[in-house]
Order: C-alpha cells, then sequence, then structure tokens
C-alpha cells in the first residue's frame, strides 16, 4: 500500500483491536443449525453442499481430457489390432508343423 491510502488512527486502532469472544451458547447454536440442516438429509445431498473453487474442478476436467487422450491410442490399438488379424477373409493363424530352413549365403536369392 502507498502511504496516501494509509490512515494512522485506523491503523493503531486496527493493531490493537482483539476480536471478541464468542457467546456462551455460540457452539450449542451452531450444532443445532448444523442438525437441523443435515441430520435427515440423505447422502447425496450432503455430498452437494461441499463446495470446491473452481480452479480445482478445472484442473480435474483437464487432467481428465488429458488422460482419456493419451489413452486413447493405447486401447483404440488392441481393438483395430483384433479386428484386423481376424477380418481379413477368415484368415487364422496357423503354426506350422514342419518347418523348412532355407540357407541364403551371402548374394544368393531364393
Amino acid at each position: 500500500m502507498t502511504d496516501e491510502t494509509r490512515d494512522p488512527e485506523i491503523e493503531c486502532v486496527r493493531a490493537n483491536w482483539d476480536a471478541p469472544p464468542p457467546s456462551a451458547g455460540f457452539h450449542e447454536q451452531m450444532m443445532t443449525a448444523y442438525d437441523r440442516q443435515f441430520s435427515g438429509a440423505p447422502l447425496w445431498r450432503r455430498w452437494f453442499a461441499i463446495r470446491v473453487p473452481l480452479p480445482v474442478v478445472v484442473a480435474a476436467v483437464v487432467g481428465a481430457f488429458v488422460l482419456a487422450f493419451f489413452t486413447a491410442p493405447y486401447f483404440g490399438a488392441s481393438i483395430t489390432q483384433k479386428s484386423t488379424h481376424l477380418g481379413l477373409a477368415g484368415y487364422r493363424y496357423r503354426p506350422v508343423h514342419q518347418p523348412s530352413f532355407v540357407v541364403i549365403s551371402q548374394g544368393e536369392h531364393p
């Protein structure tokens, strides 16, 4: 703050002021008000009473989109790989019982 906006009298009062203590029945009044508001409420209503700051909600939504963006190719590849393997004219892999080995020397073609 600049010196122009400071009031020395208010600064002195603020420095020496203490908040008054709560009344004797304050705790009891707060608990009664809470019980009246939430005692018979269903659980879902209690959860909606919780306030979440907007930056926390935005960060959670952005995090969910980033997670979905980076995991989508992983899950998509397994689905397309299965469909192409089994879907090519009904071809299924069958192992060869008697493999034939061909040795190719340098410069020869089979």
